[in-house]
């Protein structure tokens, strides 16, 4: 049995961030569950271009509202608590946070195995797990 914090991880190697990203990696390919889970803040104003090439992702919003389209459509769907996005086909996406930070629970297959930088593209290489 798995159990942690979220004060847990504030401030460890699985605490990372970026230009407008947090994200706190609750669990990761080394626990063995065959899906990593993260805790993740998208910035207030923040609009982050990003595509998981060799990840599929799914997101579930539990605080505040953002925004979320694939790359080449041009209509935005409203994200907000209770609300869940799946990048089931490697979508070239674009997310925002509106008036406030954005906070997602987000779960990916194959699961990061907590050195995954984002490339320019957004998205992050494929390393051994």
């Amino acid at each position: 049995m798995i159990v942690r914090t979220l004060k847990d991880i504030l401030g460890t190697k699985r605490d990372v961030s970026g230009p407008g990203w947090s994200r706190r990696r609750l669990l990761l390919a080394s626990d063995g569950l065959g899906f990593s889970l993260t805790d993740t803040i998208i910035n207030k104003g923040a609009v982050l271009e990003l595509e998981y090439t060799h990840h599929l992702e799914a997101l579930y919003c539990i605080e505040d509202k953002g925004q979320i389209r694939a790359v080449e459509d041009q209509s935005w769907h409203s994200l907000e608590p209770f609300t869940l996005y799946a990048l089931d086909q490697h979508d070239r996406h674009l997310v925002r946070a509106l008036d406030s930070d954005l906070r997602l629970v987000c779960v990916f297959n194959p699961p990061l195995s907590g050195q995954e930088v984002h490339r320019k593209d957004g998205s992050y290489a494929l390393k051994e797990q």
